[in-house]
């Protein structure tokens, strides 16, 4: 009951924010004046809660007419719940029992080094609902946010989204390359590049608590190794 009241206090304006609205019909819009209230915290059994969009990016409760709306997909998605977006009948559909498990996101601040290259990476979440677009099949997904840059003023290669994944469950996965963001490849000078890399899993997301990503190392324009093979080992708590 109290996941009941929940929904219907918090998720009747913010669709938008979380599902595509391309296929509503102009009558079905009005628009409002709102704020983004970047001052409201939310906690889940005691855990707090941070919303993201499928590119990574925080999403922010909204303030409107006194009331407080947050984004249905990610709240859903933290009470274990599955979501779906009906676009013919402009229905977002929600279902219990569904879902794996939670979304859950952990901040790090975990730097890696290899010759001319670094890459930082910021936040680790576990979503068993991850689009890499929003008319994208979800995918049980490890996603790192970072940002890689090329410190030199040399042409790199470099594809740390390519990368190999080893979690506590004893599952390998050998590239992150499908889901990613476009973060690797070739640096021209001193590029930054920011976003996801992505790796799709089998295993139970309830059930890893510590992982290992493996990245090669980097190449000049002459396909001269200017670094090294790196590792990171992350314990999510």
């Amino acid at each position: 009951m109290r996941r009941k009241l929940m929904f219907t206090a918090m998720m009747s304006l913010v669709v938008a924010a979380s599902m595509s609205i391309g296929a509503w019909a102009a009558t079905s819009l009005e628009e409002v004046k709102a704020l983004l209230n970047k001052g409201i915290q939310i906690e889940l059994n005691g855990r707090s809660l941070q919303f993201k969009d499928e590119q990574g990016g925080t999403l922010y409760p909204i303030t409107y007419d006194g009331n407080t709306y947050l984004p249905v997909r990610s709240v859903a998605e933290s009470l274990g719940l599955s979501v779906a977006w009906d676009g013919e009948a402009n229905k977002v559909l929600l279902n219990e029992g569904s879902s794996p498990s939670a979304l859950k996101s952990f901040n790090v601040n975990e730097t890696i080094v290899s010759g001319p290259m670094k890459m930082t990476i910021t936040q680790i979440t576990l979503d068993p609902a991850y689009r890499s677009t929003p008319y994208s099949k979800p995918v049980n997904a490890v996603v790192f946010k970072v940002e890689v840059e090329n410190t030199s003023g040399e042409t790199v290669n470099w594809s740390p989204h390519q990368g190999k994944l080893v979690l506590n469950t004893k599952e390998q996965i050998e590239t992150g390359i499908y889901h990613s963001d476009p973060v690797g490849g070739e640096f021209r000078g001193e590029v930054l590049k920011k976003g996801n890399i992505v790796f799709q899993v089998e295993s139970n997301l309830e059930e890893v608590a510590n992982l290992t990503y493996y990245i090669s190392e980097p190449y000049n324009n002459q396909s001269d190794r200017v670094g090294d093979e790196t590792s990171v080992e992350f314990e999510l708590k």
